[in-house]
């Protein structure tokens, strides 16, 4: 999602390396008693990435070229 901005900006940012999949930096922040909400959330993510509906939606917001589970 920041490649049309490296592109935008004439030689002064530019993108390096391979695509990797998000982590560090995203996430949902939820009370440490919420034990229940957390497993809810946990198995919606697994279930996604598992009948490939997450990386649909990355592709579809973050473009092609986003790293995918």
């Amino acid at each position: 999602f920041l490649l049309p901005k490296a592109e935008e900006s004439g030689g002064t940012l530019m993108v390096v390396g391979e695509p990797v999949p998000l982590g560090g930096g995203v996430g949902m922040g939820l009370r440490e008693t919420d034990t229940e909400l957390k497993g809810k959330f946990d198995a919606a993510i697994t279930s996604m990435k598992e009948d490939g509906s997450l990386n649909d939606l990355l592709i579809k917001w973050f473009g092609e070229g986003i790293g995918t589970y």
